[in-house]
């Protein structure tokens, strides 16, 4: 322009030209970027990790958004084992629970010799007038206790004795004052008195 090597209506329409372009050039990109979107939208992904069961639709059923189960997935690191104490045990448990993070063990019924080690999470703020009992909660942060939904058996960790005799939870027999645990030998009959302070929580 300024060596007047092109008339001023020439350089306009050429200028015009390039802008132009330029906004079809993003009024593309834009609609490549929208179709991409669309194309997230024919895939559905789990906002979280664990296994799926049988899908509830098939292909050509009709779906509405957020109004239709496709299929259910079992979260399983971590996994939440829930299990009941009774009302009577509960404070037992929440004195314990004031000192520090409760460690509880999971079983499987067909490997009981191979806990899985996790932590009492849940407490529930109220009793269960129907059972009189309480829910705890343990989170077991490994993915190796198997599928959800399974039973277990469950044992929260109140404190550790050494040297203390373990009798089988069908053994002792409650008195006004005392639990009793009875045992016979040979040469006699002996009475053992099992103390209050060695109770646990019930799996």
């Amino acid at each position: 322009m300024e060596s007047k090597a092109i008339a001023r209506q020439t350089y306009d329409t050429r200028k015009n030209a390039v802008d132009v372009g330029e906004a079809q050039v993003k009024q593309n990109q834009a609609a490549v970027e929208s179709a991409r979107l669309n194309l997230e939208y024919t895939s559905i992904r789990s906002p979280s990790m664990g296994e799926r069961d049988h899908r509830l639709v098939d292909v050509g059923n009709v779906v509405t958004a957020n109004n239709s189960t496709l299929l259910n997935i079992e979260r399983l690191d971590p996994i939440y084992a829930d299990f009941t104490v009774t009302e009577n045990d509960f404070s037992e448990v929440q004195r314990h629970t004031s000192r520090g993070i409760l460690k509880v063990e999971v079983r499987l019924p067909d490997e009981l010799d191979k806990p899985f080690a996790g932590q009492l999470t849940f407490l529930d703020n109220a009793v269960q007038s129907s059972s009189a009992t309480v829910m705890l909660r343990a989170t077991i942060p490994t993915a190796a206790t198997g599928y959800g939904g399974a039973f277990c058996e469950r044992q929260a960790i109140l404190a550790m004795m050494p040297g203390a005799v373990l009798v089988p939870a069908r053994q002792p027999r409650k008195t006004r004052r005392k639990v009793r645990s009875y045992t016979l030998s040979k040469e006699d009959f002996h009475c053992g008195v099992q103390a209050s302070e060695a109770w646990a929580a019930p799996g």
